[in-house]
């Protein structure tokens, strides 16, 4: 009984360590194709830090296909894209509080529309596919018009500068104010 009884624990213990090294191993090859990047502003007191995997282009169409419009983007690939402020922000002129935050985006031909989550939502995506936003904990949603440029960005870049984030990727830019709001 007790052989037996070992035995199992060792397929089972032998099966979990199989599977944990499986996992590891495609969230490896996934974050090849879109490797991590974080982008730092950081001067007179103000930090704002953006953590997020980079896709690429690859040839494909981005805007309206591999990206559909009218649904929720995770802003990037992988894990969810972050966006974390030490000081409160007026963002397109709305005022969003110093933390950190998930930044998602519903991207559209005319308008895209930014959406700061105060919900870490893990890989970003769910079982289907579909982004895994709870609109529950949106803590500011705000709208920008996208520029078309004549350059194609081939991979997806997250700028930030002392004055705005910008988000790039094929023939597309989206730019979004970030005021910094400084307490008395």
């Amino acid at each position: 009984m007790k052989k037996a009884f070992r035995r199992i624990l060792l397929v089972l213990f032998s099966v979990l360590i199989l599977v944990t090294g499986f996992f590891y191993y495609l969230r490896y090859q996934t974050k090849q194709a879109s490797p991590e990047a974080v982008e730092l502003y950081e001067e007179d007191g103000v930090r704002m830090e953006v953590h997020y995997s980079r896709p690429s282009k690859k040839g494909r169409q981005i805007f309206g296909s591999l990206v559909p419009y009218g649904e929720t983007w995770r802003t990037g690939a992988n894990e969810v894209t972050t966006f974390e402020s030490n000081i409160d922000l007026l963002v397109n002129g709305k005022r969003l509080p110093a933390g950190k935050y998930s930044l998602w985006t519903i991207p559209n031909p005319n308008e895209w529309i930014v959406i700061f989550n105060t919900k870490n939502s893990g890989w970003g995506v769910d079982m289907n596919g579909k982004a895994s936003r709870d609109a529950q904990f949106d803590m500011l949603t705000v709208i920008s018009r996208p520029q078309t440029t004549y350059g194609i960005q081939d991979t997806f870049a997250i700028d930030l500068s002392s004055s705005n984030m910008s988000l790039k990727w094929d023939q597309v830019k989206v730019d979004v104010t970030l005021d910094p709001v400084f307490m008395d």
